[in-house]
């Protein structure tokens, strides 16, 4: 029973850690408000298979992952768009 619960508090650790550091890091680089998104998907991951839901954790990086690839043809239109605003 102590591994989960010392498991668990690791997970909480890098939640807060995404939080304090990474998180608000990629929302203000160029990465942007996605890599903070998948760093925080990143550290619930790791939390669903510290209490043994894989099938969970499984599905949660799929759809990071599937989101990630079909917004990024969107966000690049969106780029030239603005880029052609300012000009």
């Amino acid at each position: 029973m102590g591994f989960p619960l010392a498991a668990m508090a690791s997970c909480g650790n890098v939640l807060l850690a995404n939080t304090v550091s990474g998180g608000d890091t990629a929302a203000r680089s160029r990465g942007g408000t996605a890599t903070a998104a998948s760093f925080w998907n990143t550290g619930v991951v790791g939390a669903a298979i510290v209490e043994w839901h894989s099938e969970v954790a499984v599905i949660l990086a799929l759809l990071n992952l599937i989101t990630l690839r079909l917004l990024l043809p969107l966000k690049g239109r969106l780029d030239r768009i603005r880029e052609k605003e300012r000009t």
